[in-house]
């Protein structure tokens, strides 16, 4: 198998394996809109995510 098929399995089975896990601590979790932006987080998080406590996992665009 090539690297570059080899590569897209691999991330197929990471999709597959993250489409329904919390992007925080990896228990169950569902898609959350909120304040325009889509993630999957339990119901712990989501409630933490409301609050605004939720850790930042991308830089801001004004911070390069």
């Amino acid at each position: 198998m090539k690297a570059t098929c080899k590569a897209r399995q691999l991330v197929g089975d990471a999709e597959v394996l993250t489409l329904h896990a919390c992007i925080v601590c990896g228990e169950p979790s569902k898609a959350d809109n909120f304040e325009g932006y889509i993630l999957q987080v339990c119901a712990v998080h989501k409630r933490v995510r409301r609050k605004g406590s939720l850790p930042r996992f991308w830089p801001r665009d004004d911070e390069g």
